[in-house]
């Protein structure tokens, strides 16, 4: 499917589907260049949703989100204050539920 991934998600979810949407995430930095305008998939969700609140802990200055990680052993794990989910593993993920999208596309 060659369309916006907001777009075709909501699409999905108006027809009583329960998608998931892939992050095409940076490994190093949350949101990856959304700070510096830079507009791949990553950014453009960060600047049109809420996502941004659930992976840049430098936001964190009143109340820290409760975030998890997934051992190798497929345990769910409370990350401290002090962890972080960055670097990323070759091939780790992680699961965001819950994002508000208040923006159309960057398109418009």
């Amino acid at each position: 499917v060659n369309n916006d991934c907001l777009l075709v998600y909501e699409k999905l979810a108006a027809d009583k589907s329960r998608p998931v949407l892939l992050n095409m995430a940076n490994a190093t930095t949350p949101g990856g260049g959304y700070r510096q305008g830079a507009g791949a998939q990553e950014e453009n969700l960060f600047r049109r949703s809420n996502y941004y609140l659930s992976l840049d802990a430098e936001l964190d200055d009143t109340k820290q989100p409760e975030r998890y990680w997934c051992t190798a052993k497929g345990e769910e794990q409370m990350l401290r204050a002090n962890e972080s989910m960055y670097p990323m593993d070759e091939f780790g993920a992680i699961y965001t539920s819950g994002i508000t999208v208040f923006r159309n596309t960057e398109d418009t």
